[in-house]
């Protein structure tokens, strides 16, 4: 994958990889050293690391090597979360030090709190894991990443293979860092075949403890703006569904990059009728300026919903993810917001004011976490 600026990598090919059963249980069985999962303080981290401590649990009841599963966050720490420094040296000695053999790198600063030390965290840090893996002899790489890598234009196919071409590079923050970190992968890849690196881009992911754009987008008022003259098809994954294709791509070992979505696609208006909300059209011009105010009101602004989504919202083609990587999610498009929309009924005004109060209180941490991580890379 690559976008039209400076110096992009070019496009590395993926080799096929014969399919297995679409279940996550062969995870953790792939090799015997230490696994590692960055941002292990977040909500995919603590659960990937649950997952695969279970899976290894299980293995290891069965009379199967082990492999330990370690969680490191810059932000979090604790009794089973080492902190995680991003300097070379430091990154080397834990790698090294601990054995480990393959990463799951969940690591991700919202880009709206600090512009350019989030940068400096998240996409620099990322090419010093990518660094540091080759020294530490690490044999794979798992690194998330989502399908808002490809933009929104009128000219994107309907359903957007991996290899497609970006013409120019998103407009949103966190989509130019994910682009930038891919670049770099594929770049870094073609000159080193170890550790081989896998890339899976997610799809909007929608539950009810995810924090993408379209849920603080879905999770507004009763009234919801939406392009005039527009409806785009969403293709969406279930929270769930994110754990089980992380710890399945860990067990297979899948180099390359592979779109990730639950099967189905739900126009946007139907979308927000299952929800009970009302469609608002609003001339495209004034969209950023609606949702931005909306975001900050949230005490969430780094979650601002890019408005070309809601005109042009990118379908990725998922062949390659059943193909090639074995893996099916388990909750359908439609059957996510049926989903959603039950758990938000139970959702009172109290609940969403305490939401907003800690929502503040997290983006001060952040911001104050981002501005002393970049002062060390």
């Amino acid at each position: 994958m690559s976008a039209a600026g400076p110096s992009p990598a070019p496009p590395t090919p993926v080799a096929p990889v014969a399919p297995v059963a679409p279940t996550p249980e062969t995870a953790a069985t792939a090799g015997t050293g230490a696994m590692l999962v960055t941002g292990a303080g977040g909500y995919f981290g603590r659960r990937l690391v649950a997952r695969l401590r279970g899976l290894a649990s299980g293995g290891a009841a069965a009379g199967a090597a082990a492999p330990r599963v370690l969680g490191a966050d810059c932000v979090a720490s604790g009794p089973d979360i080492a902190t995680l420094d991003l300097r070379a040296e430091a990154l080397l000695e834990l790698l090294a030090g601990e054995k480990v053999e393959a990463i799951c790198h969940l690591l991700w600063f919202p880009e709206a709190l600090e512009p350019e030390a989030a940068f400096r965290a998240n996409v620099m840090g990322a090419m010093r894991i990518v660094a540091a893996a080759r020294r530490a002899g690490v044999r794979y790489l798992l690194v998330r990443s989502s399908t808002s890598v490809y933009g929104h234009a009128r000219a994107m196919p309907a359903f957007i293979p991996e290899e497609w071409e970006v013409e120019a590079a998103p407009r949103d923050g966190r989509a130019r860092h994910l682009l930038e970190v891919e670049s770099f992968v594929e770049g870094f890849t073609a000159r080193n075949p170890v550790p081989a690196v896998g890339v899976l881009r997610f799809a909007p992911v929608v539950g009810p403890a995810s924090e993408s754009r379209l849920m603080a987008y879905l999770r507004g008022g009763p009234v919801r703006p939406v392009a005039m003259g527009y409806d785009p098809r969403i293709q969406l994954i279930h929270e769930d569904d994110v754990v089980d294709a992380l710890a399945h791509a860990l067990g297979r070992r899948h180099a390359g990059a592979v779109n990730v979505a639950a099967p189905g696609v739900v126009p946007l208006r139907r979308v927000l009728r299952l929800l009970g909300k009302t469609a608002a059209p609003v001339p495209h011009p004034l969209l950023p300026a609606a949702l931005a105010l909306e975001a900050e009101l949230s005490g969430r602004p780094y979650l601002a919903l890019d408005a070309d989504f809601l005109r042009f919202a990118p379908v990725g083609d998922t062949t390659r993810m059943e193909r090639d990587l074995g893996f099916r999610p388990r909750v359908a498009a439609l059957e996510a917001i049926r989903e959603l929309a039950a758990v938000e009924e139970t959702r009172d005004a109290g609940a969403r004011a305490a939401d907003r109060d800690a929502a503040r209180e997290e983006r001060n941490r952040l911001r104050e976490t981002v501005k002393r991580l970049a002062g060390t890379l």
